[in-house]
């Protein structure tokens, strides 16, 4: 589930090269640029959050085509708020999620759920809806400290209603082979 358009296409290229290249290359028509739009449209694909406005609507005719077919190609349910009332079809192994970090970071506006990291709670409802055999949660290391870990605790408690039993650790990017001092919590349900 993902909205960001550059990252749409990479995961595409990266994970789907050969179907991707298969749909890229037919022709399309003019009103299929239109339906792409609307269907990407539909799932808040492309959609800038801070100026609320999409970014679709200016977009080249070769992009739209890349992002339509990536979207297609990699199963992209685009915004969680859309796709948390999404039955998916096969059974899913692995649920990776995270929420903006900004609104956790000492660096950022501290806003908590009550910011942008509120799409945390829109993965709850497609959590239980669709039952993932385990859940891994991704952030920053401040969503464990002292301003944010109630909220941290309360999320642990829904992911336990739901019938998870939830373990997280702080891991430092360099005790693993990477050249930066990087902690980030780790939650694996």
């Amino acid at each position: 589930m993902e909205v960001d358009c550059d990252a749409i296409i990479s995961s595409a290229l990266i994970h789907e090269y050969d179907k991707f290249n298969e749909h890229y290359n037919k022709e399309w028509v003019s009103n299929q640029y239109e339906q792409a739009k609307e269907w990407l449209k539909s799932r808040n694909i492309g959609f800038d959050f801070e100026k609320g406005k999409s970014k679709l609507d200016k977009m080249s005719k070769d992009k739209l085509k890349q992002l339509y077919i990536a979207s297609v190609c990699t199963r992209n349910y685009g915004d969680i708020s859309s796709a948390n009332k999404v039955k998916i079809k096969d059974e899913i192994d692995l649920f990776t999620y995270s929420s903006p970090c900004t609104s956790f970071s000492i660096a950022g506006k501290q806003a908590g759920l009550s910011g942008a990291s509120g799409l945390l709670l829109e993965c709850e409802k497609f959590i239980e809806i669709n039952k993932p055999k385990f859940l891994l949660l991704e952030n920053v290391k401040n969503l464990v400290g002292k301003k944010f870990i109630k909220d941290f605790e309360n999320w642990l408690k829904i992911l336990d209603t739901l019938g998870y039993n939830s373990y997280y650790e702080v891991l430092n990017a360099k005790n693993f082979g990477v050249p930066q001092n990087r902690e980030r919590v780790f939650c694996l349900s």
